[in-house]
């Protein structure tokens, strides 16, 4: 088990006390390093343990699967908004490496 500092949007850190269990990040060589039981210190302030890694082509394959409430619960978003948000969060072309989707529970 390592930890791995991880930073979100300040406006999506709450999202966190409101049910955010899933956590999505383009495949990179630092991500790719996250296993299952790592510690993700997000923001220098919450911790969650890595329960569960999920591999997709894309962002749309893993819209597809995922629950949207369980990325950014208490928004009302649905895949598609979720998708037009995280393309304009990536340059293009980025998730040509894949996509992981890190599963998360409290420390």
């Amino acid at each position: 088990m390592k930890e791995v500092e991880l930073r979100v949007f300040a406006s999506i850190l709450s999202s966190y006390w409101n049910g955010k269990d899933l956590e999505i990040r383009t495949n990179t060589e630092r991500t790719a390093r996250v296993a299952v039981g790592d510690v993700l210190i997000i923001n220098h302030t919450l911790k969650r343990r890595v329960k569960a890694i999920r591999w997709y082509r894309d962002f749309e394959k893993a819209l597809a699967v995922e629950k949207p409430r369980r990325i950014f619960p208490g928004y009302g978003w649905n895949s598609d908004s979720i998708l037009k948000a995280l393309r304009t969060i990536y340059t293009p072309g980025a998730e040509n490496r894949g996509v992981l989707v890190f599963e998360l529970e409290d420390v």
